[in-house]
């Protein structure tokens, strides 16, 4: 028997906006997501949470970009980083090693 559990946090900030949100696998391909307001000055609120079906992290990146996007209106800090993040995440580190060339 093995258990795999899978979390992944993205750290979205500019300007003096920042976020976190954490992404947990389910079984099923369901992951779980949870975003809160990063600061050194208060206890981090939950913004949004919720469920989503994705083949993997980076899929359910994107959805969940696009879901919580909708909630700021165009032009905004917080839009923008929903909405880069929307079109292409770039994680800070890819565990994936390059194949040969050729």
């Amino acid at each position: 028997m093995s258990i795999t559990c899978v979390e992944v946090k993205i750290q979205l900030a500019a300007d003096s906006t920042m976020y976190v949100l954490t992404l947990t696998a389910d079984p099923g391909n369901l992951w779980r997501y949870n975003l809160s307001e990063a600061s050194s000055s208060t206890r981090n609120p939950r913004v949004a949470f919720g469920r989503i079906i994705a083949a993997d992290y980076r899929a359910a990146a994107r959805q969940i970009a696009v879901i919580l996007g909708q909630g700021y209106e165009p032009g905004t800090v917080e839009r923008g980083l929903f909405d880069m993040m929307a079109a292409e995440p770039r994680p800070v580190m890819d565990w994936t090693a390059p194949g040969p060339p050729g």
